[in-house]
């Protein structure tokens, strides 16, 4: 069941933040204009750059997620430099020390990505990945 509205879809990022023991859930679509990847909705972003960033499709956690069709994670981002190789612009305006991506099943031609993140380098459990998993699929 996808969410009819932007409000609802917040709600669920909100959740999903709570749910997993995350300092960042944020929705990123593929942007069919420029093709690349626009985060639409983020709960608990701290920097107001987040909104805005757009990254090429095919970098970072997010683009292999969208490329295999799985989830992506790494859990120690100790360093500017780790998060600048990364490529994964919204981990390092968010001073993110780990992260991970889930692809979103949808329309094929429009892929899209739910990227989770904490500020402390403490590994996501997998029975946290699978309830982010769960609750994504209401996005």
């Amino acid at each position: 069941m996808n969410l009819a509205n932007d409000a609802d879809r917040f709600k669920l990022l909100q959740v999903i933040l709570q749910a997993t023991e995350s300092d960042l859930a944020a929705y990123g679509i593929l942007d069919a204009g420029t093709r690349k990847l626009r985060w639409l909705y983020a709960a608990g972003g701290a920097s107001e750059r987040t909104p805005m960033i757009r990254q090429a499709v095919n970098k970072g956690l997010s683009g292999e997620a969208i490329r295999s069709g799985r989830t992506s994670k790494r859990d120690e981002l100790s360093s500017d430099a780790a998060r600048f190789k990364l490529g994964e612009a919204i981990a390092v305006a968010e001073n993110l020390r780990s992260a991970a991506a889930l692809p979103l099943l949808g329309e094929p031609a429009r892929p899209a990505v739910l990227l989770i993140g904490r500020r402390v380098a403490l590994a996501y459990l997998p029975e946290q990945l699978a309830e982010a998993e769960r609750l994504s699929v209401r996005l």
